[in-house]
């Protein structure tokens, strides 16, 4: 069976109340999880004050060593973060535990999960193109 958690969040200006937007993400992922044949195990969510503070929850969600779940479903990928290497970083961090990332707008086909698997190659190109260019920089110097 497929199994997931759902993660959302959102800002708000008090942190003991839960704003809407949390209560629709959450909506959005149970919807998409029930249609997909997702048993949800649990849900966490983070509510930040401002942009610079750092969402503990998801912080530790991404350092589970052994994660017992296929998936983490989130309603956008902004969710993460807006830094979108950080993005990138935290969705391979977990794809190399065994989960995939997907939100209420991904299809859950061989295919999508190729066309994903295809554009991380594409970053990882870039990544080492980016390494190296830095490194010429620095010998320059």
């Amino acid at each position: 069976m497929k199994t997931a958690i759902i993660y959302a969040r959102a800002k708000a200006p008090d942190p003991n109340v839960t704003p809407e937007a949390i209560k629709m993400q959450v909506s959005a992922c149970k919807e998409y999880a029930e249609k997909n044949e997702i048993q949800v195990t649990d849900i966490y969510w983070d509510i930040i004050l401002n942009a610079q503070c750092q969402p503990l929850v998801w912080n530790k969600i991404i350092n589970i060593p052994k994660p017992e779940f296929n998936y983490i479903i989130i309603y956008d990928y902004a969710r993460i973060g807006r830094d979108h290497m950080k993005q990138i970083k935290d969705h391979r961090n977990l794809k190399n535990k065994g989960v995939r990332v997907i939100t209420p707008f991904t299809e859950l086909t061989e295919e999508s999960f190729k066309q994903e698997d295809e554009y991380d190659k594409i970053l990882d190109c870039l990544d080492e193109y980016y390494k190296k260019l830095l490194q010429e920089r620095r010998k320059s110097r």
